[in-house]
């Protein structure tokens, strides 16, 4: 009895009080509960949505999604080139697909800087994605924040049970432009970057701090991604029943039938708009464009900059600051990540012309707020000739029980890894024509 009073407790929902935390089911009412001291561990699920703003296709957008452009690889059907079994009989498509999209300078967006700037706040339990293009390392996460549920292409090991050897990620670039399939060193068996097929375990990560995180969650922001595959969609049914929802996405999702849900055991959908709704909060529309307007409504959007109280502050490159507002996480890494652009930049008397927020995701000027021109006063710089560090001229929230964290970028060995795709599904379709991989973008 006892088991079935949990089973339904669980599932439906049945027997537990849903205590409601947000005074409104809107973004403003987000906003005012994520300022409130009742949210103080905020987990980000995402998808490849957050990144298609990089220039990374998703799988499933007609024309330009990556199973309408596989024709020319002659496969049984689109979903082959990520099945285990097919790579291992047949690896050239994959490594043809990856070599095609490899070559693209592609860099974090805002929605991967906001989850910084989240992480900077102290608000980041953790993000757990399902994409493999390692934006959320670029952006400035470190492996601790992250569960990669559908692996990465960070590393790479040989399929031989036997060898395992791994190899890093420079090894596999120059492999793939080699245009040799990448064999291992030792025993000459197929070497396949860390990224989850069809056929494949998810890594042990994603179950062992599942178990542990959302125990104590605060807050759930779900981005870019269709909530369509397991076991990652059903992350949204394992915070506790209070605890509020908020997805950033083009259209809504997650929403799952009480009956269905209890007889699959996927858990308690979303629920956007029934008389029932309590915690659950849909922003439609463009990820970057979500993040922006939650940003603006906390005030992490941009504040001060270029005035004189904010230019006269001492900027010292060897003091650790905590970026104060999304434009800070933006522009700290622009020096480090685009350094030609940086550098190639038209100047005028006074200042410098900073490209950085019209070019991060793709976004052009009049989508956001920053601004353009950098005064000299605010550039700062160091010995080695980096620009310095944003100075925080308030004190964050909760900052006397953190430490502050220097704002800076992955360096060299880490950016390059931004040269790859996203990717979603490591559950197999349930047929070739009715995959599961439908992405919310």
């Amino acid at each position: 009895m006892d088991f079935l009073r949990n089973f339904f407790s669980q599932t439906l929902g049945l027997g537990t009080q849903k205590e409601r935390l947000l005074d409104e089911l809107t973004l403003e009412g987000v906003a005012r509960y994520m300022q409130s001291e009742r949210c103080r561990r905020v987990i980000c699920l995402v998808g490849a949505g957050i990144s298609t703003a990089a220039g990374i296709p998703d799988f499933r957008s007609p024309s330009t999604g990556l199973y309408a452009n596989l024709e020319k690889y002659h496969l049984p059907y689109p979903e082959a080139i990520f099945e285990i079994g097919y790579f291992k009989k047949h690896p050239e498509p994959f490594f043809a697909l990856a070599k095609e999209l490899y070559p693209g300078q592609f860099k974090p967006t805002i929605c991967h800087y906001f989850i910084r700037l989240m992480k900077e706040k102290g608000l980041l339990l953790r993000c757990y994605t399902q994409n493999i293009d390692t934006l959320e390392r670029v952006a400035g996460l470190e492996p601790e924040d992250l569960v990669e549920a559908h692996g990465t292409f960070y590393t790479s090991h040989c399929i031989s049970p036997v060898c395992r050897r791994e190899y890093p990620l420079s090894w596999m670039k120059e492999k793939l432009f080699t245009e040799v399939t990448p064999r291992c060193e030792k025993c000459q068996s197929v070497v396949k970057p860390d990224i989850i097929f069809f056929g494949e375990n998810l890594p042990a990560r994603f179950f062992s701090c599942m178990q542990s995180d959302f125990l104590k969650v605060d807050l759930l922001i779900i981005m870019g991604t269709s909530l369509q595959v397991q076991p990652f969609a059903s992350l949204v049914s394992k915070a506790p029943l209070s605890t509020p929802r908020l997805l950033i996405n083009k259209e809504k999702t997650g929403q799952t039938d009480p009956f269905l849900g209890m007889m699959m055991g996927l858990g308690r959908g979303m629920d956007f708009d029934s008389k029932k709704a309590y915690r659950d909060v849909a922003w439609l529309g463009d990820c970057d464009q979500g993040c922006l307007a939650l940003a603006d409504l906390l005030g992490w959007k941009v504040s001060g900059w270029g005035t004189p109280a904010f230019c006269s502050q001492s900027l010292d490159p060897t003091q650790p600051t905590r970026p104060l507002t999304l434009w800070h996480v933006v522009t700290s890494d622009f020096h480090q990540l685009c350094p030609a652009e940086r550098a190639g930049g038209p100047r005028s008397e006074g200042a410098r012309q900073h490209r950085c927020p019209v070019w991060v995701g793709g976004l052009q000027p009049q989508h956001c707020s920053f601004p353009q021109e950098v005064p000299t006063s605010c550039q700062g710089g160091g010995q080695d000739g980096r620009a310095g560090k944003a100075p925080v001229t308030a004190p964050t929230r909760r900052q006397d029980t953190q430490t502050l964290r220097d704002s800076r970028a992955p360096t060299s060995t880490g950016p390059s890894n931004s040269q790859l795709f996203s990717g979603e599904s490591r559950t197999p379709p349930q047929s070739p024509n009715d995959s599961l991989l439908k992405l919310g973008s």
